[in-house]
C-alpha cells in the first residue's frame, strides 16, 4: 500500500530544494498547513456529511481516512 497523501506532501515540503527560489520551502509548508487547517476547521461545520455518505454508498476498498472521522473510504 502506498503512503498516505499527507505523508507524501509533508515529505515533499520538507525535502524541496530552493534551487534559486528563496522561500520555496516556507511557502510549501505554509500551504500544506493551510490545507490541513482548513480541513480541520471544516470538520466542525458538519457540511461534509453528505459527501461522506455518497462516497460510502459507492463502496470500494477502505484506503483513506476521512479527516476528523473514523470512516475509511476509497482513496480515489
Amino acid at each position: 500500500m502506498s503512503p498516505p497523501i499527507a505523508q507524501l506532501l509533508a515529505e515533499f515540503a520538507v525535502s524541496a530544494e530552493p534551487s534559486g527560489r528563496p522561500g520555496l520551502r516556507a511557502v510549501a509548508a505554509r500551504h500544506l498547513l493551510d490545507v490541513v487547517g482548513c480541513g480541520l476547521a471544516a470538520v466542525g461545520t458538519g457540511d461534509g456529511g453528505h459527501a461522506t455518505e455518497v462516497a460510502l454508498a459507492a463502496g470500494g476498498h477502505e484506503e483513506a481516512t476521512v479527516l476528523g472521522s473514523e470512516v475509511r473510504l476509497p482513496a480515489a
